[in-house]
């Protein structure tokens, strides 16, 4: 299996919060701003769903954006906490899950020990605080799958389930900043159910530097009408050389070159790979479905991203929309019309819709390196 790269550099900080986006190019190129009111403003909280290494929720920006599961909140009939008595009190087969799940250890304590979820999940909160957008507004929901302990066929099941968990539990966008060179059959059909529940997949394209129109990544290659896969660009506006890209096969871009973000312990750091434009993609995302009642459904979501994307002429080549997601055009363009039922996912790819199914290996987003010494994720 090819191997790909992320650099990752540590370093103390005193603050408990990045806060807003922190890189003017970040903030011009995705177009990040603080919105009006919205006219007609979603009920309640779009629900994200972040499927990865776990998070360090002790800062404070993170917790005060944690989704509270309904069903284990408040007390039961015994006058006991539903969040801490030991009970399944909603009946979905996880004692105590009032903010998440961690797939590996079976309980509610997903606690980030390799950093690569409280990375991501710091980059969606960079964008949320970006636009002004209320911890009451957009809500986290932290499914915790990949240990680098884990084989490769354990954490692909890991995957399925994380992914069904956030499809059964109200969650309307899935951040997935994982995958690999292989399709596989029960992977494919939790996406497919969660295509039919309107539930949002935005997905990593890959650290390959491949085209996805000849051979697929998964599970952003899959051809799902709710799947938003992400590319990476850099600081001049062109394709990480890692990036995987394809006319067919990857939607759109988003910064993914040297991003600073959160780290577990007070810490923040660097990261480079298409797991990082995925959670920039995700939180613009988050932001237009809760604000336009008329983007509910992730294919009008996605066209509309699509066709309101900043087109470069480096990129044309690089992805469907041939730009960069960008929220100031987004939210600006009022105008949308339905899409067809019957239409076409963004991503078909027809050159891999045939290959055969096999469990394949894998990774999360893979070599990540510290200050003192390498760290190797991988398993799908």
């Amino acid at each position: 299996m090819k191997k790909k790269l992320l650099t990752l550099s540590l370093l103390v900080i005193s603050s408990t919060s990045l806060g807003k986006a922190n890189d003017s190019w970040i903030t011009q190129a995705l177009g990040l701003h603080r919105l009006p009111q919205a006219l007609q403003k979603k009920k309640g909280p779009v629900i994200v769903a972040i499927i990865d290494t776990g998070a360090d929720i002790s800062y404070q920006d993170l917790k005060s954006r944690l989704w509270t599961n309904p069903g284990e909140n408040g007390f039961d009939v015994s006058g006991h906490s539903k969040a801490t008595n030991g009970i399944d009190d909603d009946g979905n087969g996880k004692i105590d899950d009032v903010h998440g799940w961690n797939f590996i250890s079976d309980t509610p304590r997903f606690e980030d020990t390799h950093g690569h979820g409280t990375h991501v999940l710091g980059i969606i909160d960079q964008v949320l605080s970006t636009s002004h957008t209320q911890p009451s507004e957009v809500q986290f929901m932290i499914l915790k799958y990949y240990d680098t302990k884990l084989d490769p066929a354990r954490t692909l099941q890991l995957t399925v389930e994380a992914v069904e968990y956030a499809v059964r539990n109200g969650a309307h966008i899935i951040n997935y900043s994982g995958g690999g060179l292989s399709p596989n059959p029960a992977e494919r059909q939790a996406i497919k159910r969660a295509e039919a529940a309107g539930v949002l997949l935005v997905a990593a394209a890959g650290n390959d530097g491949m085209s996805t129109d000849i051979r697929g990544y998964y599970p952003a290659s899959y051809p799902f009408s709710n799947i938003l896969a992400v590319g990476g660009i850099t600081s001049n506006l062109r394709r990480v050389p890692s990036s995987n890209f394809g006319l067919h096969s990857v939607s759109l871009s988003a910064p993914g070159d040297k991003i600073e973000s959160l780290l577990p312990n007070g810490k923040k750091g660097e990261m480079t790979g298409t797991s990082q434009a995925t959670a920039y993609a995700t939180g613009i995302a988050a932001i237009l479905l809760s604000q336009r009642k008329d983007l509910q459904k992730p294919k009008d979501l996605i066209h509309h991203l699509l066709t309101t994307a900043q087109t470069k002429k480096s990129l044309e080549e690089e992805s469907l929309s041939g730009g960069i997601i960008n929220l100031t055009r987004a939210s600006a363009m009022r105008t949308h019309r339905e899409l067809a039922d019957d239409l076409p996912a963004t991503n078909y790819n027809p050159a891999t819709e045939e290959l055969m199914f096999n469990l394949g290996q894998g990774y999360l987003d893979t070599e990540a390196q510290t200050q003192d010494k390498p760290l190797t994720l991988r398993g799908r």
